[in-house]
């Protein structure tokens, strides 16, 4: 996917549904109607903490250049990494070590920054994030671990129901290996 020009993201600040929208009106995937009615329901509260991916893969429109292929979650979270700079990547949870994914940071942390630990090695923690911003998050991660912070972009819904899964499957790994203790 190729984009007319990536986007540099802007410290501490959260991904809005109206920027998003520029930047698919800028790379010709949305027309400006379409965009003007979403961020007509947007400046009314319609979609108030809702992930712009999310608003935007649920509408069921196509791309408007050839091949109009449909904008999906998945297919937006693509174009986003790529016109963000960030790596995307899908989360594989066979190819994960979740017990030592999970404890890098709590459930609640992980949930409030929308963001989940995907490898740790010795010097580096990725997190699969949603958001390409960097966040207060990083740095305190970055200290609290003393390793080196690496973002891939992946699809919010996938983060979403992998930071359930994962840590569900963690405390209940945890809890057997105490009851066999």
């Amino acid at each position: 996917m190729s984009t007319a020009r990536e986007a540099k993201p802007k410290p501490q600040h959260k991904l809005t549904l109206s920027e998003v929208l520029d930047w698919m009106q800028m790379d010709g995937m949305v027309t400006a109607d379409k965009a003007e009615l979403l961020r007509g329901l947007d400046s009314r509260g319609a979609y108030k903490d809702r992930h712009p991916l999310l608003i935007l893969g649920k509408r069921g429109w196509n791309d408007e250049r050839p091949p109009h292929a449909p904008l999906t979650v998945e297919f937006l979270s693509a174009w986003l990494a790529t016109r963000t700079g960030l790596p995307y990547a899908r989360i594989d949870p066979l190819k994960l070590d979740v017990q030592r994914i999970t404890s890098v940071v709590s459930l609640p942390y992980a949930s409030r920054y929308n963001v989940l630990p995907v490898e740790v090695t010795p010097r580096e923690i990725t997190f699969a994030v949603a958001d390409p911003y960097p966040q207060e998050w990083e740095r305190e991660i970055e200290q609290v671990q003393k390793k080196k912070i690496k973002k891939v972009f992946t699809n919010p819904e996938d983060i979403a129901r992998y930071l359930v899964e994962f840590y569900s499957i963690s405390r209940s790994v945890m809890g057997a290996e105490k009851q066999n203790e």
